[in-house]
């Protein structure tokens, strides 16, 4: 077993993590990986869930709620990355991980991101984990004042569940 497979394997006892192709069949989550590298907010917005939450890797707690904060959000976070490739995609069930890189503010950036897909298929929820610190920091910098210009977004993304 290779590292990849290896890292992708679930610790659960249903079947083993698979490898699957990165934008390789026509899933809402594939249309989603190729808007986010597409830098289009609203073409991800099309393959979110009704209900989808994106759980803030930056602010503890913050989560992101519907289409329309989720879209809002990730329409300023395409506008500072640079570069966003998704390389690798593991499939457990309905979870899959998504293995990726940027660079935000000239300083690389990695993203092992979980996603959560319904039933339908449609993206339900979104877990980003960015590193390194350095990527992550300068990320921050960049997005924070984005997001300033949207106050209502991060009151909502605060209120508990």
């Amino acid at each position: 077993m290779d590292h990849r497979t290896a890292a992708a394997a679930s610790p659960l006892p249903s079947e083993p993590a698979v490898a699957a192709p990165v934008g390789g069949s026509d899933t809402p989550l594939t249309r989603f990986l190729r808007a986010g590298e597409a830098g289009d907010a609203a073409a991800a917005r099309g393959a979110l869930h009704p209900d989808v939450r994106l759980v803030s890797p930056m602010a503890g707690g913050a989560v992101m709620r519907g289409p329309d904060d989720v879209a809002l959000l990730l329409g300023e976070v395409y506008a500072v990355l640079r570069g966003l490739e998704w390389v690798e995609h593991y499939a457990d069930g309905r979870v899959h991980t998504v293995l990726g890189r940027a660079r935000a503010l000239g300083v690389a950036l990695t993203d092992a991101m979980l996603v959560t897909v319904a039933e339908d298929g449609r993206v339900l929820e979104i877990r980003p984990h960015l590193r390194p610190w350095a990527g992550l920091t300068a990320f921050s910098a960049a997005l924070l004042p984005r997001l300033l210009r949207h106050p209502g977004l991060l009151a909502r993304s605060t209120r508990p569940d």
